[in-house]
C-alpha cells in the first residue's frame, strides 16, 4: 500500500508541475501580446480567460491557485487598459465652453467698453423647472453661521505627598522587624 501512495504523490506532482508550467506559459504570452489584447476590438483577453478557466478546474494545491491569480490579474489589468481605449463617440464635458454658452444665455458678451450685468433670473427660471422643490441653504457646504467651540477645563488639583520624616522611617522599620521575629 505504501508504494501505491507514494505513486499517487509522484502523479500528483507531476500534474501540478506541468499545470505551473501552463499558467507560467499562459502567462508569458499573454504579457507579450499586451499591446494587441488592449486593443478595442481585440478577443484575445477572452480567449486567455476562457483557457484561465479551463486550467483552474484542475488546480489543488496553494501554488497553482496563487498563479492562477497572477494571472487573473495580469487580465484585469489588460481588460482596465481595453476600457480606457475604448472610444465612444459621446461628446466630453468642457467646462469653459459651458460657462461661455452660459453667460451669453444670462445676456452677456457685450463689448468692451458696455459692460452688462448677467440676469441671473434668466437662470433661475430654467433651473426650476429641473426641481421639485427647494434646495435648503443652511448646509451646503456647512453652516453659514459657525461660533467657535468654547472648551472647558476642569482645573485639577495635585496631591502632595508628603516625605516621611526620619522618625516617621524608624517606626517603619521597627513594625517591621518586629513582626518577622516570632516567625523565626
Amino acid at each position: 500500500m505504501s508504494n501505491n501512495g507514494h505513486e499517487e504523490t509522484e502523479n500528483d506532482d507531476s500534474i501540478s508541475s506541468e499545470l505551473r508550467c501552463q499558467y507560467r506559459q499562459l502567462m508569458f504570452e499573454t504579457k507579450e501580446k499586451r499591446t494587441e489584447y488592449v486593443r478595442p476590438e481585440s478577443t484575445g483577453l477572452i480567449s486567455t480567460l476562457d483557457r484561465v478557466n479551463e486550467l483552474f478546474t484542475k488546480v489543488k494545491n496553494p501554488r497553482e491557485a496563487a498563479f492562477d491569480s497572477g494571472v487573473l490579474k495580469l487580465a484585469s489589468e489588460l481588460g482596465s487598459e481595453q476600457a480606457t481605449n475604448l472610444q465612444t463617440n459621446l461628446t466630453v464635458f468642457d467646462p469653459k465652453v459651458f460657462c461661455e454658452k452660459l453667460v451669453t444665455f444670462m445676456g452677456g458678451r457685450c463689448n468692451e467698453s458696455r459692460k452688462r450685468d448677467l440676469d441671473w433670473s434668466k437662470l433661475g427660471k430654467v433651473a426650476v423647472t429641473m426641481f421639485n422643490k427647494t434646495p435648503k441653504l443652511d448646509f451646503i457646504y456647512g453652516p453659514l453661521a459657525m461660533e467657535p467651540i468654547i472648551k472647558h477645563r476642569a482645573s485639577r488639583e495635585r496631591i502632595i505627598q508628603k516625605k516621611p520624616s526620619e522618625s516617621e522611617k524608624k517606626e517603619k522599620s521597627t513594625d517591621c522587624d518586629s513582626a518577622l521575629i516570632p516567625l523565626l
